[in-house]
């Protein structure tokens, strides 16, 4: 089933490998997207991935999480778009970009640039400060609404650019540590206005993003990538996580991308798991989207911990996602789907060692593998 074709809403996709979006930090010093990062993505699509979620940018300069992080905050970012496009299109592989907004976890980087960071609430001393995402704390304040109405309008703006750009469709992130993800957790979103409190307040944000699209983009694509519970005690429960985004999957979305909300305070109590060495340890967010297919009447992807051929046929001939993603293991090896399609049907090389990671969000440096890339030298995981 894996390499069978599917549908989401308009939008036929060659097969059921997607690759999942990461902040690569390979744009130019300007937000536009640069050759290395179109020949980044190009070769996954070229490697047999049949959809690529690519980019991470950035709808509103709050939102930014580094010096290269793509943006479509601008007519102006339009062009590159349009480019790598053209450029995952030539594959027939589809094109899709994430709009990703950091909230407090990109103030580090927004104290560099003379801002405070957004997010819903100001909290000192909570939990979540001391979770992984502690490499990039800083100071932040709360977002106010007027603040909030503009991110929304930023949101369809850009949406309106990607179509321009030829994208095939966007997701919007609101899971691992995203601002979205922020307003969601009852742990971090203290709001005591029409933003906070309730669960369906705090999900208000993501139904108006969705609504401002729709407005002016009536039938293109959007997905949802949601983070359905958190790393840590006291954050967003499973049982909140799944009524929200089976209330989600009916307001104008037209896929759900599943994973993890905000971090705990190691790698296993976050969306980037280590030592996933066996297939008892693969797929670890398939309890999310085995529920969510069961409430949801759109089609589910799945992500996270995925490494082998029988794990991705299991997920789909049982029916507990539609698609299956990666995202570690293209970093890793840029054509095992196509491997795979030949008949070679080891797991991925990836051992999850999460260097990849470490080094782009401490250091700032262009995504690579550190397994491929050995003369890099380890860094402590602490």
């Amino acid at each position: 089933m894996l390499f069978s074709p599917g549908i989401i809403k308009n939008l036929k996709v060659k097969n059921r490998a997607f690759m999942s979006a990461a902040s690569e930090h390979k744009a130019d010093e300007n937000g536009t997207v640069s050759r290395e990062q179109i020949a980044f993505y190009e070769k996954f699509a070229a490697g047999g991935a049949g959809l690529i979620i690519s980019i991470a940018c950035n709808v509103h300069s709050t939102g930014k999480s580094g010096p290269r992080q793509a943006s479509i905050e601008s007519d102006e970012n339009i062009t590159g778009i349009s480019k790598l496009a053209e450029a995952l299109h030539r594959h027939e592989c589809c094109a899709v970009i994430q709009f990703c907004h950091s909230g407090r976890w990109n103030a580090r980087y927004q104290a560099s640039v003379g801002r405070k960071a957004v997010a819903p609430s100001y909290i000192p001393d909570t939990s979540y400060d001391q979770s992984i995402m502690k490499i990039a704390a800083g100071p932040y304040r709360e977002i106010t609404g007027d603040e909030i109405r503009d991110l929304i309008n930023h949101y369809a703006d850009g949406a309106v650019r990607a179509k321009e750009s030829g994208i095939d469709a966007v997701q919007i992130h609101a899971a691992h540590d995203s601002l979205l993800s922020q307003f969601l957790s009852p742990a971090v979103n203290h709001r005591t206005d029409e933003w906070g409190g309730t669960p369906e307040n705090r999900m208000k944000l993501h139904k108006s993003i969705i609504s401002a699209i729709r407005e002016k983009l009536p039938d293109f694509p959007v997905f949802l990538k949601l983070g359905i519970q958190d790393g840590f005690e006291g954050g967003l429960t499973f049982e909140e996580g799944l009524e929200a985004a089976a209330a989600l999957s009916r307001c104008g979305f037209d896929a759900i991308e599943t994973s993890q909300g905000l971090s705990g305070n190691s790698f296993n109590d976050s969306s980037l798991k280590q030592g996933i060495n066996n297939a008892e340890k693969e797929a670890y967010y398939r309890k999310f989207s085995s529920a969510l297919k069961k409430v949801s009447g759109i089609p589910v992807i799945l992500s996270g911990g995925i490494r082998s051929l029988t794990m991705s046929e299991d997920i789909l001939q049982k029916e507990d996602a539609d698609f299956v993603s990666f995202c570690r293991p293209w970093i890793c090896e840029s054509d095992f789907i196509n491997k795979w399609q030949r008949g070679e049907s080891e797991k991925s090389e990836c051992t999850s060692c999460n260097q990849c990671v470490m080094r782009t969000a401490r250091l700032g440096e262009s995504l690579r593998c550190w397994l491929r890339d050995p003369e890099v030298g380890a860094m402590p995981m602490t």
